[in-house]
């Protein structure tokens, strides 16, 4: 709960931290001025292109818990997505994602072996779809990077390195039954000693029996399958939305000086810092890199300004959509248990 609390504070902190930010540096007249010029249909691209990413997600977890028993329908799968992605936000690291889904799915009456599969694979596909962007923009743009900052250049390089060393570990967990089992093992008696948990080995033998079931499903699937590359497609599909709402802001500025790919460029390198800073939204570090990566291709006058919208697109308009579907899951609990 402490915890919680914290991440909340960090969270709320850093959305006034940035409107403050906005009008000590801008002004009230200029910030008047910028906000009445801009094209507002290129913002609504921006929150399209957002929402088309949700859905990509959704749907990559649709797909895969198909294989399993159950009776899922897209706008359940589509809730535990924004649920999981909010509770993800809200954690260092996005770790609380995957457990909040697992909960949800196993509520709806997924099997915990079968929910912990559908998550250990969806994350496979989007840690190689990420892993393969950043790496095709660091050989196109890694030079120009090196250039403007040897520090990011040097944090994106071991961003890159930390998702390789992810997606082995994913692999691993997938492949390693023995050590798993171990592990998990090792943790239930810990737990037990402590006394956390009240009947230790009934725990342990349900978790054995789960994560038998998880690797048996694991065994199953076929990375060269023509669903698992079009399963990863629809992964890159999904980077490429989230990405190119930085293009949309771009434009929403009346700017084209810079091309598409380049926009993107920039904001996967972005991304990759995020993805390895320990605090929620990768918050400060993230900002402090979105401005150095792309000041020089927004324009001093305009990099702020991005910067704000930017964050309420791809930060705070999730955590409020995450929050508003897990009102609606829990209103929906509730009158179902006749509560």
């Amino acid at each position: 709960m402490k915890s919680r609390f914290w991440n909340w504070f960090i969270i709320i902190a850093s959305c006034v931290a940035l409107v403050v930010y906005l009008f000590a540096t801008e002004g009230r007249q200029t910030i008047a001025q910028v906000f009445a010029s801009m094209d507002y249909w290129w913002i609504a691209g921006g929150v399209a292109s957002m929402v088309l990413c949700w859905l990509a997600d959704a749907f990559l977890l649709y797909a895969i818990s198909k294989e399993y028993k159950g009776e899922y329908s897209y706008w359940f799968i589509f809730r535990c997505s924004r649920v999981g992605v909010l509770f993800g936000l809200i954690s260092p690291m996005q770790s609380g994602m995957i457990p909040t889904q697992m909960v949800m799915l196993a509520q709806g009456g997924m099997r915990t072996g079968d929910s912990a599969t559908a998550i250990l694979f969806k994350n496979i596909l989007l840690t190689l779809a990420s892993t393969l962007l950043q790496t095709g923009f660091l050989i196109w743009k890694g030079s120009w990077l090196w250039n403007l900052s040897q520090f990011l250049c040097i944090i994106i390089f071991i961003a890159l390195f930390a998702s390789v060393l992810y997606l082995l570990f994913l692999l691993f967990v997938g492949k390693a039954e023995t050590l798993v089992t171990r592990f998990i093992s090792a943790i239930i008696r810990f737990l037990g000693r402590i006394h956390i948990l009240k009947d230790p080995q009934k725990t342990q033998d349900r978790a054995f029996l789960e994560i038998v079931q998880m690797h048996l499903n694991f065994s199953k699937i076929r990375m060269d399958s023509w669903k698992s590359i079009g399963l990863l497609v629809v992964s890159i599909a999904q980077m490429v939305f989230f990405t190119q709402t930085t293009y949309f802001i771009y434009r929403s500025f009346g700017l084209n000086g810079q091309g598409f790919m380049t926009i993107m460029a920039g904001q996967t390198f972005i991304s990759a810092i995020q993805s390895i800073i320990p605090l929620p939204g990768g918050v400060g570090v993230t900002d402090s890199g979105f401005y150095t990566i792309l000041n020089v291709l927004f324009g001093v006058d305009k990099i702020n300004f991005a910067l704000v919208i930017w964050r309420l697109l791809t930060f705070y308009l999730p955590i409020m959509t995450g929050m508003f579907m897990l009102f609606t899951y829990r209103h929906k609990e509730k009158k179902r248990l006749g509560k």
